[in-house]
């Protein structure tokens, strides 16, 4: 949360900055060099932590980024299965770290996938 501040202003600003247009890669190096993003960004850097995690074998498990859109509006999240199976979100700008089950009922089917 520190690392990588909300900040829609300042994401439009980098975009333009680099002149690519919406929805087109910049490295997250970039977000994480000034300090700012929104979820995407937050998402994806909880999932270099846990694959670097990994790698170096302090956790077992597999990370994903999960995203999902509903009549509110889009969301990018972190998601940890970790070695008992158990599904874990890292959602940064909800400010939600836990397990699914134990996630707010109103956020649960959000987080969910279809299997």
């Amino acid at each position: 949360m520190e690392a990588i501040k909300w900040d829609e202003g300042a994401v439009d600003e980098i975009i333009k900055e680099f002149g690519v247009g919406q929805d087109k890669k910049i490295s997250l190096e970039r977000f994480l060099e000034r300090g700012f993003g929104v979820c995407r960004h937050q998402a994806l850097a909880c999932g270099v932590i846990l694959e670097r995690f990994s790698k170096e074998g302090y956790i077992q498990g597999k990370a994903s980024i999960d995203r999902n859109l509903t009549h509110l509006g889009g969301h990018v999240w972190c998601r940890y299965i970790n070695s008992k199976g158990e599904i874990i979100i890292l959602d940064v700008a909800q400010n939600f770290f836990g397990y699914l089950s134990a996630s707010p009922p109103e956020r649960r089917l959000f987080y969910e996938r279809p299997e």
